[in-house]
């Protein structure tokens, strides 16, 4: 794979969005912009160096390379973290991404509009069935037999 020059201005926007992503990671918002994990980690470290602030990430339990909760996070907090992390892992594995997601709630309106469409067509077909005597073809006497189902 051919090693890719990305501009020093797509590296700070890069850095920028992690930054100011809350719980954002380092393979989601690499997985959004196409780059490699590896290469945004090293972006926020070396952006972080500059700016002379000590390398943050998360802190993870070295059993099992989960995120822990921050120290004096309640129990309950500790709970919706799990729950979160499951539903992340949940969505990965059906290769949900951010930007499908963020489509599918784009397209909300639309879907209403196409709902309220269904359920008016679905009334317009109840009222013409509600008129229907059962026989779906008009007898027609002298031109043919009696066409009964």
């Amino acid at each position: 794979m051919a090693l890719k020059d990305y501009s020093d201005e797509f590296r700070a926007d890069a850095v920028a969005l992690y930054e100011s992503t809350p719980g954002a990671t380092y393979k989601g918002i690499a997985a959004d912009l196409g780059v490699s994990r590896g290469s945004l980690r090293e972006w926020v470290l070396r952006a972080r160096a500059r700016r002379g602030e000590e390398p943050a990430g998360p802190t993870t339990s070295s059993a099992t390379g989960r995120a822990r909760p921050p120290t004096g996070a309640s129990d309950e907090a500790a709970q919706r973290i799990a729950q979160l992390e499951a539903r992340v892992r949940e969505l990965e594995v059906i290769g949900l991404n951010r930007a499908g997601y963020y489509k599918w709630r784009a397209s909300a309106g639309n879907r209403a509009a196409s709902q309220a469409a269904d359920a008016a067509l679905a009334e317009q077909i109840r009222l013409v069935h509600a008129d229907f005597d059962g026989c779906p073809v008009p007898e027609t006497g002298a031109e043919g037999p009696d066409l009964v189902f």
